[in-house]
């Protein structure tokens, strides 16, 4: 039973970023700025810090190839940027110290360049009217800003969950 515990729980974040758009709603963003909730990466970092980088890769391949099936209309773009985003979060998070607030840093640097990596590619392919400045204030920091705080709502549960199924796993 405990072996699907953590699935469930990457399944119902992944749910969760496209339901969080029409569930929350931020005043304080004008109508042109939008977010983009990473939920997943951050949680496939968390699982990387916190249980073993190789149960997160293959968890970000998955889930990778499952959001670009999902949401996007082309394969690939994710199935690559989640598990290499998360492979270097690992080892950053490795030779840094893996405290919450250096967790949480990482993770909003993987969620920057994630936001980047998607923009070049929309722009290679023609499919984002936006310049750079429009990007960098309509889509990234409230992106950033999202995350920043979602991310400290959940880390701390996160963590008591996680290393208690590490515990739970190695017994």
């Amino acid at each position: 039973m405990r072996r699907f515990l953590l699935p469930v729980v990457v399944l119902f974040f992944f749910i969760m970023e496209s339901t969080a758009v029409d569930l929350v709603l931020i005043p304080s963003f004008s109508e042109d700025m939008f977010y983009v909730p990473r939920f997943t990466l951050l949680l496939l970092i968390f699982v990387s810090v916190y249980v073993r980088d190789g149960l997160a890769i293959t968890y970000a391949i998955v889930f990778g190839l499952l959001h670009d099936i999902v949401y996007t209309e082309i394969l690939g773009v994710y199935l690559f940027a989640y598990p290499f985003l998360t492979y270097l979060s690992g080892k950053a998070l490795k030779i840094l110290q893996n405290n919450a607030f250096v967790v949480l840093l990482v993770g909003m640097l993987a969620i920057s360049i994630l936001e980047f990596y998607v923009y070049g590619i929309q722009l290679i392919i023609s499919l984002n009217p936006l310049n750079f400045y429009e990007f960098a204030n309509r889509r990234l920091l409230p992106t950033l800003a999202v995350n920043s705080i979602a991310g400290l709502v959940i880390i701390y549960p996160l963590k008591s969950f996680l290393t208690g199924l590490k515990r739970q796993t190695e017994d």
